[in-house]
């Protein structure tokens, strides 16, 4: 930001994104008080139509404390939920016959019809604003998306992440030869599960303030029977 760079927040709301949200708003916050006129925060999520409904109901909740949130501290933040059309709805498409389905290891052709498409999308109307607001200043290299991605997930995600050149405090440009320029920025890279789970319990028992006090997405955890909430 002080470099003059446009942020976009990818986030799912589930522990990694959300974490990465509230650091984010929390150096909004910090350069505000030093008197920095902060730019627009672009929050980007996702809505696939078919999430299980317990968690759908709980990022709407989640989306509607961010904006209160953002309101209250007087920060300028944008919410953008993508969704794919009919065109790019993999079950439709599945169900009419003109797809087969994905299998593991074989096809990621859902997930980029049902996410990859969308957020592509909404990512070009944003990248419309921006450029509207900084006119001939504008260049790919001006916006940065933050993501939530940690080395400490998987094996896999490691190396795909080294591969990439992935920081947490050095943006990279993932685009191919020939494309624009694609800036990322993974502010969470270093995390182990444990100290993602700690962030959270910080701001649940009321020692960091942001946007959400995480109650509810520990308890998707604990009901998912996957991570559990560090004790």
């Amino acid at each position: 930001i002080r470099a003059g760079k446009r942020v976009v927040a990818a986030t799912s709301f589930g522990k990694d994104s959300s974490v990465v949200l509230a650091l984010t708003l929390r150096a909004m916050e910090e350069l505000k008080a030093e008197g920095v006129e902060v730019p627009e925060l672009h929050v980007l999520n996702s809505d696939t139509l078919i999430e299980n409904p317990v968690v759908h109901a709980f990022s709407k909740q989640e989306i509607r404390s961010l904006k209160a949130y953002a309101e209250r501290k007087g920060l300028p933040v944008r919410m953008w939920v993508c969704s794919p059309n009919l065109s790019e709805n993999w079950l439709i498409s599945l169900i009419g016959g003109r797809t087969v389905a994905s299998m593991p290891g074989n096809s990621a052709k859902c997930t980029i019809q049902m996410k990859k498409s969308p957020m592509d999308r909404t990512k070009r109307q944003i990248k419309s604003i921006i450029k509207q607001e900084l006119g001939s200043a504008f260049s790919d290299d001006s916006i940065v998306t933050l993501i939530g991605t940690r080395r400490d997930e998987s094996a896999v995600r490691g190396r795909n992440m080294a591969s990439r050149g992935e920081s947490a405090i050095v943006p990279v440009n993932t685009a191919k030869e020939g494309e624009k320029a694609s800036w990322i920025l993974s502010p969470i890279a270093d995390f182990t599960t444990m100290d993602v789970f700690t962030f959270l319990g910080r701001v649940t028992n009321g020692r960091i303030e942001t946007y959400s006090d995480f109650c509810q997405l520990t308890q998707v955890y604990r009901d998912s029977s996957g991570d559990c909430m560090v004790n």
